[in-house]
């Protein structure tokens, strides 16, 4: 059966409302939220593909926008609590009947959703959460996360080594590290990077049906 577009608009603090896509099967057990970068909206190839395996095993998908990138405005770190709060809105605009909620996010997006996860766990508990190329400050969602996988490239900037390590030692996390792939896990090769992209999408895949 087609699945079922709509979406969910939400007032922004930075002018022009947020429109989020939310996309529906009959019947659906699981719904995956997608969290995106500051510059790797939900339509760049990572979470694109994550967004289609996720629909290909019969997840609901809320693909989410925040307010300064609709606005076409700068963010800066104390925005953040922003960011959650709007997040919240759009997410509490669907009625979370679902059996598993999986949380996809990316680089910023890793913050956002660690916070919105945290803000939920006493009326909502999420135990399963995607990290890819995440932030520092994600570190504690990472660590709170019962079942998380992290993906993370070995020339990635913004995620050092020691950090890298930090997260190796979390039982509950299920690591891969991506061998010279930069903080959009690409390399210099078009024939490389294509090929991350098809192996990310596979854990993204086998992970949300690991998490029905």
């Amino acid at each position: 059966m087609a699945v079922r577009q709509a979406t969910i608009t939400i007032d922004s603090r930075w002018g022009m409302p947020t429109t989020h896509l939310l996309e529906t099967h009959p019947h659906a057990s699981g719904l995956a939220v997608i969290f995106p970068g500051s510059n790797y909206p939900v339509d760049a190839p990572l979470l694109r593909f994550a967004r289609m395996a996720a629909l290909e095993d019969g997840f609901d998908v809320l693909s989410l926008e925040y307010g300064f990138q609709t606005n076409r405005r700068e963010m800066r770190r104390e925005d953040i609590p922003t960011l959650v709060d709007e997040a919240l809105h759009a997410l509490n605009a669907v009625p979370l009947h679902y059996q598993t909620i999986v949380l996809v996010s990316k680089s910023l997006g890793t913050v956002i959703a660690s916070q919105v996860q945290q803000r939920l766990s006493s009326t909502l508990a999420i135990h399963h959460h995607i990290f890819l190329t995440p932030l520092a400050p994600a570190i504690d969602g990472i660590r709170r996360t019962n079942h998380a996988m992290v993906v993370v490239g070995t020339k990635d900037l913004l995620f050092d080594a020691d950090q890298v390590e930090l997260v190796s030692q979390l039982t509950s996390v299920e690591l891969h590290k991506v061998q010279n792939a930069n903080h959009a896990l690409e390399v210099e090769s078009y024939h490389g990077s294509l090929q991350i992209l098809q192996d990310v999408t596979k854990w993204c895949a086998d992970f949300l049906r690991s998490s029905l």
